[in-house]
């Protein structure tokens, strides 16, 4: 009997470093795209300047940004410069922190999560984007972008939120959701690090060759958020 729980521990903890070296390898991918993002950024710079210089300007910027590299782009990664703009508008003083968690979708058979963010907060707002990993085969992700309200309380904070998610599997399909996001984070010595607990709602079903991939529940999770800026 001891032999067969000690195989299976080994086994679950396997199961979660192949979990860990996809997120790490998917992290990759999106560094590539990001960089990719902004030289397309910088090849029309110059259509943005004559958008700022004359009526006539919108359209030869939209008839060009329609073709090119920008078309090249995968459909996963389509949400990213809308995501990118949204953090660059925010106040160079806001409070940036970066974020990894780690949990069970309890919608999803308990299948183990992990997560990384990044969360901009100013006042009793903030903005944050995630890229989750689900460990349900075919490559499952989700990528969040939230807006959350904070409830300071001493050395707590308390948040909800919520905001579009993009589910893609690498068969390819995806789907177009929305979640809902609450926690609550305990601000450590100068608030520098912060622990939290988290849970995220929200449902999806995609269709992968004769089967689907469906969840309908809560990721359940717990992390530790760090202070950039």
């Amino acid at each position: 009997m001891w032999v067969g729980c000690i195989a299976d521990l080994f086994g679950a903890i396997a199961d979660w470093i192949g979990c860990v070296a996809d997120f790490f390898g998917v992290i990759a991918d999106l560094v590539g795209c990001v960089a990719g993002f902004f030289g397309v950024i910088a090849d029309r710079i110059g259509c943005i300047a004559a958008f700022s210089g004359v009526i006539a300007g919108p359209v030869g910027c939209v008839h060009h940004g329609d073709g090119g590299r920008g078309a090249s782009v995968s459909g996963a990664m389509k949400a990213l410069p809308i995501l990118l703009l949204s953090l660059m508008v925010l106040p160079l003083h806001a409070e940036v922190r970066a974020a990894a968690r780690g949990g069970i979708f309890a919608g999803a058979g308990n299948e183990g999560v992990v997560t990384g963010e990044l969360e901009l907060r100013r006042g009793n707002w903030s903005v944050a984007p995630a890229y989750e990993v689900i460990r349900g085969g075919y490559g499952l992700h989700a990528i969040h972008l939230d807006v959350r309200r904070l409830f300071p309380a001493g050395r707590q904070t308390f948040w909800i939120g919520a905001g579009p998610t993009a589910v893609r599997t690498n068969n390819p399909s995806s789907r177009t959701t929305w979640n809902a996001d609450a926690g609550m984070a305990w601000r450590l010595g100068d608030g520098t690090w912060e622990p939290f607990v988290a849970a995220r709602y929200y449902r999806f079903d995609l269709p992968v060759f004769r089967d689907s991939v469906e969840a309908n529940g809560a990721v359940l999770s717990i992390g530790i958020s760090r202070r950039l800026h």
